[in-house]
């Protein structure tokens, strides 16, 4: 007999639907090594001003940043809210992250090299006012995760996750003859925190890829490597050979033809 709704265990059904490559990869391997593209990637796109439109910080919190990259909300949060204490696995992350506070004379964000798998109190990791993981809700024990953003929050919980393929864009993949399981995206955490007893609100982030401009074909290139690990030199050329067909000119240098529209589904509840 199939189990009803109630039954269904998602935290078990997350961890299945993740590709067995994606499950056998060490994470801080992975970010210290893509860190540069990545970073460079996010910081031109219209998500970081739709996040802080919706989540209208105040200037008295103190915001957990977990996953926090390269700075990409907690360099735009800074002078937005009293302090923010940024998490990320990657050193290396926390490396661009810092030398950018130096840059700009910030002294509000205080980085802590902490995993998901951490234990977070055993770090000193605090409460906080509000907890944010934008884009970075990726550990195989879902329930364990979501109650770590849950338990470090004292007024409310921030999230975003893929909708369907996300960034992930499937004509890159054909073009390289690759074949991609997608991630599992936003409707496996709204349910996971249902069973939790947690209602959480939903909307939707549109980011359409058209946005985005290249100065040359190198750059588009390289804005994607962080999305497709270990390129062969064959692949290198077909990757490029997809751009010299998918580009066109536009003003302040080029854009894809054709976008590719990605949503991310934003995730918040209040504490009770």
């Amino acid at each position: 007999m199939e189990a009803s709704f109630s039954e269904l265990d998602w935290n078990q059904r997350w961890q299945e639907a993740w590709p067995p490559q994606q499950r056998k990869k060490d994470p801080k391997e992975y970010w210290n090594t893509r860190a540069p593209s990545f970073a460079s990637h996010a910081k031109h796109s219209s998500y970081v001003d739709d996040f802080l439109q919706r989540l209208a910080p105040h200037p008295d919190w103190s915001v957990l940043d977990v996953g926090c990259g390269a700075g990409t909300l907690a360099i735009p949060l800074t002078g937005r809210v009293k302090s923010i204490t940024a998490l990320d696995i990657s050193e290396t992350m926390l490396s661009l992250l810092m030398e950018e506070c130096r840059k700009e004379r910030i002294t509000s964000i205080h980085p802590h090299n902490v995993s998901w798998e951490d234990d977070w109190d055993a770090c000193g990791v605090q409460e906080h006012d509000v907890v944010i993981a934008s884009r970075s809700l990726t550990p195989l024990n879902l329930r364990a995760a979501l109650q770590k953003l849950n338990d470090k929050a004292r007024q409310r919980v921030v999230l975003t996750s893929i909708v369907g393929s996300g960034p992930f864009d499937p004509r890159i993949f054909a073009a390289l003859h690759r074949k991609r399981k997608p991630q599992p995206d936003y409707i496996y955490i709204v349910n996971m925190l249902h069973q939790m007893g947690i209602n959480a609100e939903v909307s939707f982030i549109v980011n359409r890829k058209n946005e985005q401009r290249y100065d040359n074909l190198e750059e588009a290139v390289n804005s994607v490597r962080w999305k497709v690990p270990d390129l062969t030199e064959k692949e290198e050329n077909l990757l490029a050979d997809f751009f010299k067909k998918n580009l066109v000119e536009a003003e302040n240098g080029w854009k894809m033809r054709e976008p590719h529209t990605v949503r991310w589904a934003y995730i918040s509840w209040e504490k009770e």
